[in-house]
């Protein structure tokens, strides 16, 4: 059964989805500059699937390095849903669309990252 909406408040653009954790589905990973002081770097986003956010992305920055100890290494076992071996080969496309719950933190700069990501 499906609900009406019956009011929306709008937000500004570039506004940070709460912290919070989010059910959603893994979109994308791209290269970016990232941080001028660590480039180059790679951008991991999901979209919100559930909630009052639905259709929303959260995202996460990371460097390119890649390693198990790494945050990048770290996010790829976390959509793998499981460790992966040094040399073996991730194909990324396979997660797309995949459900994961993100949980996002306020970052420093008063924006919000996705900190930690498990499968479901």
């Amino acid at each position: 059964m499906s609900s009406h909406v019956t009011e929306l408040t709008m937000g500004k653009a570039g506004d940070p989805v709460p912290p919070g954790s989010y059910k959603t589905h893994f979109q994308l990973c791209e290269e970016t500059e990232g941080n001028p002081a660590y480039p180059p770097a790679y951008r991991w986003a999901w979209e919100i699937s559930e909630g009052e956010f639905v259709g929303r992305e959260v995202s996460r920055i990371t460097s390119q390095k890649l390693n198990a100890e790494s945050n990048a290494g770290k996010l790829i076992a976390s959509l793998a849903g499981g460790p992966v071996e040094a040399g073996q080969q991730i194909n990324l496309q396979d997660y797309v669309g995949q459900k994961y719950l993100c949980s996002v933190v306020e970052t420093k700069s008063g924006g919000t990252k996705v900190d930690s990501v498990f499968k479901i």
